[in-house]
């Protein structure tokens, strides 16, 4: 398989990751180390989960492949539920939001995990085409990791606008983005 058709896989499966961070950077402001962090988790969960899919050979892939969609889904909208109900409450006190939060690795671990479902049945396809899966995984690590850095930078740009409406905004996407891995999967 080309470098090419490797970068349009990476940049597919990136984008669930990507509108995340997005999330992620309206919400939590932690500074580069966080924005690094983030890129770096879900560009290692997009880069493992091939390979674990190559490995197991369908095996493990069929099973993630049949709930897998309903997993992100009910993961991502607890945690987008939970903020939009934190984000209410902060908009009922007469005080402004905290202008320093700290991005949980629990949940930057689910998120990652939720995102990269997808990554798992593709590296399935990669064996039967036996696709060279270190150098495909690299690329599609690195692509999310790029896509991810952007993703943080453009929310943290954005959270300067939507302060107090922030945590909010960022549940939205999470509930968004859940929803959306749960229609491709039912409709396809």
């Amino acid at each position: 398989m080309s470098a090419f058709s490797l970068i349009l896989i990476g940049l597919s499966l990136s984008m669930d990751a990507a509108a995340l961070a997005i999330s992620n950077g309206l919400v939590y402001h932690g500074g580069l180390r966080q924005h690094l962090a983030t890129a770096l988790v879900f560009g290692l969960a997009q880069a493992l989960m091939p390979i674990l899919g190559y490995l197991t050979g369908g095996s493990l892939a069929g099973l993630i492949g049949t709930v897998g969609h309903w997993l992100a889904f009910l993961l991502l909208t607890a945690i987008g539920g939970k903020m939009i109900r934190s984000g209410v409450q902060e908009l009922r006190r007469p005080d402004p939001p905290p202008a320093s939060r700290r991005l949980p690795g629990s949940v930057l671990l689910l998120q990652a995990l939720a995102t990269s479902v997808d990554a798992l049945i593709v590296g399935v396809g990669f064996a039967a085409l036996q696709t060279d899966i270190c150098r495909a995984a690299l690329i599609i690590g690195g692509v999310t990791v790029i896509c991810c850095l952007l993703g943080t930078a453009l929310g943290q740009r954005l959270g300067r606008y939507v302060r107090r409406y922030a945590v909010i905004c960022g549940g939205g996407l999470l509930i968004g983005s859940g929803l959306k891995i749960l229609l491709e999967h039912l409709a396809g």
